[in-house]
């Protein structure tokens, strides 16, 4: 059965002002490069439909990390078994619910696609989904797809490529706490943001369009509900408001005379601290 989700084949290209012959086979191996940047960003779309069958496998609920037969939790499980955090498989799976809102057939075959493995399929299902995510992925990288799909900034937010160990060789930078939690909660919420402020009337018939409730058994993904909005909204409501109110007290109580400072110095007490209220379940 043929997988190939994008060609290695470079183009002829002709020279065109300005260009050099004695660039030719530098500019065949940069077309070249992008080419396999496409690809992998069709095979990530798979490692996430296949991780996302292996997470409901092993137990992992809502909120809460749960152990497999082993005794280990997923995210150990993912470090020991592919080299890659918690963090990195999560932004996998959601570039697989990413393409299944615009793939048909992903949809239909989702049950199969959670109850075992992608190879388990039949061929001609298999040929099915690997032309609808080269479809949906063809032209389009890794970080281009996390743009489209709200999973990163469209700046410098964070991607799949920031997965790094400690003590590794790696040579890419290495972000800040902040740059972390700017790639995780900016592009959500410029989405969220940018819906209400946009267009007020469809954000309002979207809420109303979902279901009151999720049916019993049913997952979180493609069955949101506004029960569960208002679930997850108000712990992000509890968790802000009260890290709004403890930086404030203690940056007031701190003596320094630079407001940075004195946010940086506040920051590092409470995260060095216990935090004074456990998150809700």
């Amino acid at each position: 059965m043929k997988t190939t989700l994008a060609t290695t084949q470079s183009p002829t290209q002709d020279l065109t002002e300005g260009q050099s012959e004695h660039f030719t086979y530098a500019r065949k191996l940069q077309t070249n490069v992008r080419l396999h940047l496409i690809a992998a960003s069709g095979f990530m779309v798979l490692m996430g439909l296949e991780l996302k069958r292996l997470k409901k496998a092993l137990g992992e609920t809502r909120g809460r990390k749960t152990q497999d037969g082993l005794g280990i939790s997923w995210e150990a499980t993912v470090k020991a078994n592919l080299g890659i955090s918690d963090e990195t498989a999560t932004k996998y799976i959601a570039m697989a619910d990413g393409v299944k809102t615009r793939v048909a057939i992903l949809q239909e075959l989702e049950a199969k696609l959670l109850a075992a493995p992608l190879s388990d399929l039949s061929d001609q299902e298999q040929e099915q989904v690997f032309a609808a995510v080269k479809d949906s992925t063809d032209g389009k990288t890794a970080k281009e797809l996390m743009q489209e799909y709200g999973i990163a900034r469209k700046d410098a937010g964070a991607n799949l490529d920031k997965d790094r160990n400690k003590g590794g060789n790696s040579t890419k930078p290495v972000e800040t706490p902040e740059q972390q939690a700017q790639g995780w909660f900016g592009s959500v919420t410029e989405t969220m943001i940018g819906l209400r402020a946009a267009d007020a009337t469809k954000w309002h018939t979207l809420i109303y369009s979902l279901p009151l409730t999720r049916e019993e058994g049913k997952e979180l993904t493609g069955n949101v509900s506004i029960e569960d909005l208002e679930d997850e909204l108000t712990h992000w409501m509890e968790v802000v408001q009260q890290a709004k109110a403890r930086m404030a007290k203690a940056m007031h109580a701190s003596k320094l005379k630079d407001a940075k400072a004195r946010e940086e110095e506040a920051r590092k007490k409470i995260l060095e601290a216990k935090p004074s209220t456990p998150p809700r379940r």
